[in-house]
């Protein structure tokens, strides 16, 4: 299973797989409740399975991020969201951190 692959399975395959340990589906499994892909939007719930990740890769960061810079599962936190997003960028050059902070602070 290729990357764009994982990135694209049923809700079920998240929940088996963060079960069972597995940063990038604890990862999508966030995404998806933070969003409502497949399951109905708890943000606590997608917060949750975000921080479980853990922060090995950019998008769980990206993701930390949003969560911070929206208040979704968390208090709204732009030092923290920016503190987020510049970390995600450490994993890739391809990262615009102009278009992920949405809300400039300044």
């Amino acid at each position: 299973m290729d990357q764009y692959e994982f990135y694209n399975q049923p809700f079920e395959f998240y929940c088996t797989a963060s079960e069972n340990g597995n940063s990038v589906a604890q990862a999508c499994l966030g995404r998806n409740y933070i969003y409502g892909i497949g399951v109905k939007k708890n943000h606590r719930h997608g917060y949750y399975w975000i921080s479980k990740s853990g922060d090995k890769f950019a998008m769980s960061l990206i993701l930390w991020g949003l969560c911070s810079e929206y208040g979704m599962g968390v208090p709204r936190d732009l030092f923290n969201a920016i503190n987020y997003y510049r970390r995600a960028k450490t994993f890739s050059s391809k990262i615009r951190l102009d278009l992920l902070f949405l809300n400039n602070p300044s």
